[in-house]
């Protein structure tokens, strides 16, 4: 028998050429519309939940270091990211080291489908927290709505054993909320934004985690140790761990720098080619004084703070460090870009160039391709 063909739309046989155009450009829409929701959850989380995240590492990598375990649970995709967390630290995630014991309680079909059989789908997480949770344990519960009872269950099981629980939802308040002894809340209520935010979360965990237990204290003085001279100096001793781990993933990291006093379009363009040619984007930002000794007393417009606010709004930018200094070539000293950008009106040559060189990274000279300057637009607004 021939398969139904049902509900099955064939645009060449329909008469709607244009079908294929409109349906590509709503995909279009689609593709470029999720990808700028999730950047924006991620981005709203970071400013809402950061700290969340942190405490959470710290409780984990607490518990892992006395000998204790973690336990993952979830229902469905969150049921994935419970295993795939756990295999992380199984395996590894940046850094060679011991396995550790974080297990997801999702896989044992034997359990799930038994206990289901005998006790009802709400129990099978409970049941197994009561079986190997022991007090100082963490359980990590992963529920979009904050309502899977059975997820709910375990919590409220996980706490009456001594075992902290950190609860990973969506933004609405639900019964799990009660249970546990820190929430991390993604901003958003559809469900694919918060999957994807709460696994960003676990990786963020992984990755402290592994830091804590492996660098305690960050004492010494190795390579990948700012040393006190380079904590006072320019770049934030932050920023410099960053570098470091970038090095270590083999990212490709680009600065470039200036006033962007008042930012227009032929910034965002040079900003985008900057960012264009690697993996991280540094700006490095002249001080209100500077700007005053390069510009002149009635400059800068906006104030560093602001210019800061700017700059980190702006897709293309990962980073912005303030500098001091007349130009930026100790900022680039400490920072070590890969690469660094001027535009092409400075190939004639920069003192920074030498700097850059110095240390095997390159200079690239952006031809401009936007015809506006700050200049210009000051000029028009009768400011200056």
């Amino acid at each position: 028998m021939p398969h139904s063909r049902v509900g099955v739309f064939a645009p060449e046989r329909s008469g709607h050429r244009g079908f294929g155009l409109i349906r590509k450009a709503t995909m279009d829409f689609v593709v470029n519309d999720s990808l700028r929701q999730s950047a924006r959850v991620k981005t709203r989380a970071a400013e809402a939940g950061g700290q969340q995240v942190l405490q959470a590492a710290r409780h984990l990598a607490a518990c892992l270091a006395r000998g204790g375990r973690a336990y993952v649970i979830g229902n469905g995709g969150s049921a994935a990211d419970a295993q795939h967390f756990a295999a992380e630290f199984t395996g590894r995630f940046h850094r060679l080291r011991e396995p550790l014991p974080v297990v997801a309680l999702t896989t044992d079909t034997s359990v799930l489908t038994s206990v289901g059989n005998d006790f009802g789908f709400e129990e099978v997480f409970a049941r197994q927290i009561e079986a190997l949770g022991r007090p100082g344990d963490v359980l990590f519960a992963i529920s979009t709505s904050s309502t899977s009872e059975n997820v709910v269950r375990a919590a409220e099981t996980a706490r009456r054993r001594g075992v902290l629980v950190v609860g990973l939802t969506g933004r609405r308040v639900g019964e799990l909320d009660r249970h546990c002894d820190l929430m991390l809340k993604v901003p958003s209520a559809v469900t694919a934004r918060v999957q994807e935010c709460q696994m960003t979360f676990l990786h963020i965990i992984c990755d402290l985690t592994e830091r804590i237990l492996l660098e305690p204290g960050r004492q010494g003085s190795g390579p990948d140790t700012p040393t006190a001279a380079l904590r006072a100096s320019i770049i934030p001793e932050g920023l410099l761990a960053a570098r470091n781990e970038w090095r270590r993933q083999e990212l490709t990291v680009v600065s470039t720098n200036g006033c962007f006093d008042v930012l227009h379009a032929g910034h965002l363009d040079a900003l985008t080619r900057a960012a264009a040619l690697g993996d991280v984007l540094v700006v490095l930002l002249n001080s209100d004084d500077s700007v005053r000794r390069a510009k002149g007393p009635t400059r800068p417009i906006n104030l560093s703070h602001d210019r800061t606010a700017l700059l980190q709004a702006l897709g293309p930018v990962d980073h912005v460090c303030v500098f001091e200094q007349d130009d930026p070539c100790a900022a680039l000293a400490e920072l070590r870009p890969d690469v660094h950008c001027k535009g092409q009106e400075y190939a004639a040559g920069v003192p920074e160039q030498e700097v850059v060189e110095r240390f095997g990274g390159r200079m690239e000279f952006l031809p401009r391709t936007v015809d506006v300057s700050t200049t210009a637009i000051l000029a028009q607004l009768e400011v200056v």
